[in-house]
């Protein structure tokens, strides 16, 4: 046994510690030091843990059940060309519904051209005539073209009828002309569209006498007093020859139209 020594600390307090060799020292130590083994299997075993929970993460995942690769496979080749030949089935048969419908209306087109074309001239002389442009109307009227008014006795050629036009344009000023429809008579050995006859059904004009005094032929003019006209509802059979007005036939069914009806609404008399 070692010698014992007492020490006084700063508490006042005394202790006895024995005087030990340098062995028993050096003995201490290594039973107070931690074991390095010990510290070892420690981390190992914290290390072993670790990878037995990243094992057993990795196996969940793993376990999850993988895509169905036989619904690719059980697509037969033969199976996938029916498909296909069923759908090129079908665009073919919407292309050629397509191309019959195409055909259809372009056939109907054609119909509607032919029949309009032969109107052309009628409609374009009565928009001239809504439009008082006389030198529009005449550009659809043959020279040597005929005026007739059966109810009146009258008949005019071209440039003496679109002088009374003209004069009437400049006397009524709001004049306008109206019609039902534009018919054409049948020709079954005429396949000419510019040749036809047409008729211009219930046409009639109307208007107010405002501007400058009115005169027809060789009856004296007629001032201006705000007397108003309207023309009988008339049917005008209209010969068109190369494109052109050849002969105009006013049937007015008994009542005076035209410039010798303008002439006698307005207050003028008729000899």
């Amino acid at each position: 046994m070692g010698n014992q020594t007492s020490v006084q600390c700063r508490t006042g307090k005394r202790h006895a510690y024995k005087n030990r060799t340098a062995s028993e020292l050096a003995d201490d130590k290594r039973k107070n030091a931690p074991s390095t083994s010990k510290t070892h299997q420690e981390r190992n075993s914290i290390m072993t843990s670790s990878s037995s929970s990243s094992s057993s993460s990795s196996s969940t995942t793993n376990t999850s059940v993988p895509p169905d690769s036989s619904r690719f496979s059980s697509v037969s080749p033969t199976t996938t060309t029916d498909s296909m030949d069923r759908r090129l089935d079908r665009a073919a048969a919407a292309d050629l519904g397509a191309l019959k419908k195409k055909t259809t209306i372009t056939t109907a087109t054609a119909a509607q051209q032919r029949k309009t074309l032969s109107e052309t001239v009628v409609e374009a002389w009565i928009r001239a005539f809504n439009e008082h442009n006389v030198y529009a109307a005449m550009a659809v009227t043959a020279d040597n073209s005929l005026f007739e008014f059966p109810d009146a006795e009258m008949e005019m050629l071209a440039q003496h009828f679109y002088d009374s036009v003209r004069m009437a344009f400049a006397s009524i000023p709001n004049m306008k002309f109206q019609y039902d429809s534009i018919q054409s008579i049948a020709d079954e050995d005429n396949d000419n569209d510019e040749d036809r006859v047409l008729v211009v059904r219930n046409f009639f004009g109307h208007g107010t006498h405002t501007g400058e005094p009115y005169s027809f032929g060789p009856y004296p003019p007629l001032p201006a007093r705000g007397a108003t006209f309207r023309d009988a509802p008339m049917d005008i059979t209209i010969t068109i020859q190369n494109g052109k007005i050849a002969h105009f036939s006013c049937d007015a069914k008994g009542k005076m139209v035209g410039p010798p009806g303008i002439y006698e609404q307005l207050g003028g008399i008729l000899l």
